[in-house]
């Protein structure tokens, strides 16, 4: 009986397609490229486009900082100007909606300490009086006990913060005390009392203590 003869070996064109093919078919399956934040991290689905989103909406304020030459301001009668402020005070340092990720986008894109450019009534230190003055120092010392009173509350009711409603006098003190404190332009708000707090719990307590607070994560 004749063997059957290699069509391969006799059409050169028929073999390079046949090869071609063999490689197509152990080239590895492409991989969906994931959004990521600040630090690399990968983010999840439902994140996504909510980053899409905020990043926009940073590179609208960039450009109108850019067309203008300065921040938007508070007190603008321009509806777009309020909303662009408004935003920018919901993610600076102790804002509602902060997160370690968008800050540091924030000082990528306007350079560090923009804040006080742009909020230059809340500096940190001088919320009442002169900086070094007597009654700052006695208010820091009580919003240092303040705070040592939550640490404590968390300690005892197993690594909750307090809650607005439901409970005793105390704890809804010690709640709109820590709710005061994510207020940019509350009196005993600080630069370095916002950094006291994210030290004493991690950067993401607010959206812990007030999840319904917390819009975009």
């Amino acid at each position: 009986m004749a063997k059957r003869k290699n069509t391969t070996q006799s059409d050169p064109e028929l073999a390079a397609e046949t090869e071609a093919e063999r490689e197509k078919e152990e080239e590895p399956a492409p991989t969906k490229v994931q959004k990521v934040d600040g630090r690399g991290r990968q983010l999840p689905r439902h994140m996504q486009p909510n980053e899409e989103k905020w990043n926009a909406r940073l590179e609208v304020c960039k450009q109108w900082k850019q067309t203008k030459g300065r921040f938007p301001k508070q007190n603008s009668r321009d509806k777009k100007e309020q909303s662009l402020y408004d935003w920018l005070k919901s993610f600076r340092l102790g804002g509602r909606d902060w997160t370690q990720a968008r800050w540091e986008k924030l000082n990528e894109a306007f350079k560090e300490g923009w804040e006080k450019e742009c909020f230059p009534n809340l500096a940190a230190g001088t919320w009442r009086f002169g900086a070094g003055h007597p009654a700052n120092q006695r208010d820091e010392a009580q919003w240092d006990a303040t705070l040592e009173a939550v640490k404590q509350f968390k300690r005892t009711h197993g690594g909750r913060f307090p809650r607005g409603s439901g409970g005793d006098e105390n704890e809804r003190r010690l709640y709109n005390w820590l709710y005061a404190n994510t207020d940019t332009t509350n009196h005993i708000y600080t630069h370095e009392r916002a950094r006291k707090l994210v030290a004493a719990f991690n950067d993401r307590w607010q959206s812990e203590c007030f999840p319904k607070s917390i819009y975009a994560w």
